[in-house]
């Protein structure tokens, strides 16, 4: 059965394709290490996904906003596709291409979220993703220390109707890695990224656009037939914008759970905490540190050797030191999924 294999392709992961006030790091992109080729050798892999779900806070809404009373919960439906085609395969180093599209619709037409002078009027928050992808993996096992790798780089465009959502922006990264022992592997990872927002705002102090950086570290038990994948990372957080009330520093710890539950069951669950600093922030009332926490769980049902059905739920909470930037989303849905 496929079911382990289906469950580290990311699904966790990317549930819902969230708009960008999830905040401030942009969504997933293809699953380079589910994409991996074990199939029988094959140059080439494609999935596709539908689900259907239900939000509480589309947009993110914080508990402490004044300025907005409108409907923030909608039902949603979401289409994805993933794929990858490795065009070269040297043993020790191989390369390809990969690609991932979202699509979201909405069921409701939402209220803005805005500020002073904000007027109740319905916007279509229905989310469109593409990203494509580069990358090159290497590895070394016959040497003193055996590692292995992998650089990549992205393009990721999103966009809604809203004006104040959508962009784009550039991703590159490098990971080494070493077998320190047949039950534990230990990664380190840099990732580099610019985004360009749509949104421009009259105060510079506001601007979201800008460079951030993320550094991590990650002890991973690899998962077999008889145990699951366990994964524990830590990362350094850097997001310097233009804007210094979105500048931030910060540290986050990930824990993640996957395995088998039996031959066609299988299950995923993943808890992170990141503590953010805005040492910048300039304007009275606004939040100088935040608290974010995110969790998810997911079930997946192997129906044949192609199709799949999942159950999820994902969690979010910020906690900060102003209520205006507090907030929780709780996203529940169930998805249908065909490996080609």
């Amino acid at each position: 059965m496929k079911t382990h294999f289906l469950i580290t392709t990311g699904l966790l992961l990317s549930l819902g394709t969230s708009l960008r006030a999830d905040y401030e790091q942009p969504g997933v992109g293809p699953n380079l290490d589910a994409l991996s080729g074990e199939d029988g050798g094959q140059a080439w892999d494609l999935w596709i996904r539908t689900y259907v779900g239900y939000d509480d806070n589309v947009q993110f809404v914080s508990d402490g906003n004044p300025f907005f009373a409108g409907d923030r919960e909608s039902g949603y439906l979401g289409l994805t596709l993933e794929g990858v085609y490795r065009f070269m395969d040297q043993g020790n180093v191989d390369a390809g291409a990969a690609l991932r599209v979202d699509k979201v619709y909405f069921m409701e037409g939402l209220d803005s979220v805005a500020g002073p002078g904000w007027v109740n009027e319905a916007n279509n928050y229905d989310l469109s993703v593409v990203e494509p992808a580069l990358y090159l993996n290497f590895r070394n096992e016959g040497g003193t220390i055996p590692f292995y790798g992998r650089a990549t780089y992205s393009f990721r465009w999103e966009e809604t109707e809203e004006s104040g959502i959508g962009g784009e922006g550039h991703n590159l990264g490098i990971m080494l890695g070493t077998e320190v022992s047949p039950c534990l592997h230990a990664e380190l990872s840099y990732l580099h990224g610019w985004d360009d927002f749509d949104i421009n705002r009259a105060d510079p102090d506001n601007e979201r656009d800008g460079e951030r950086d993320r550094i991590s570290f990650s002890l991973i038990q690899p998962g077999s037939e008889s145990g699951p994948q366990i994964v524990l990372r830590y990362s350094y957080l850097s997001n310097d914008s233009d804007g210094k009330n979105f500048r931030y520093d910060g540290h986050e710890l990930m824990f993640r759970v996957e395995g088998q539950v039996s031959e066609r069951v299988g299950a995923a669950f993943q808890v992170s905490y990141a503590d953010l600093d805005y040492p910048d922030a300039v304007a009275s009332g606004l939040r100088t540190e935040s608290d974010v926490m995110k969790a998810g769980v997911q079930l997946v049902y192997s129906i044949d050797e192609n199709w799949t059905a999942d159950l999820y739920y994902n969690y979010l909470e910020v906690d900060s030191d102003t209520a205006i930037y507090d907030g929780e989303r709780n996203d529940v849905g169930m998805g249908l999924r065909y490996d080609f």
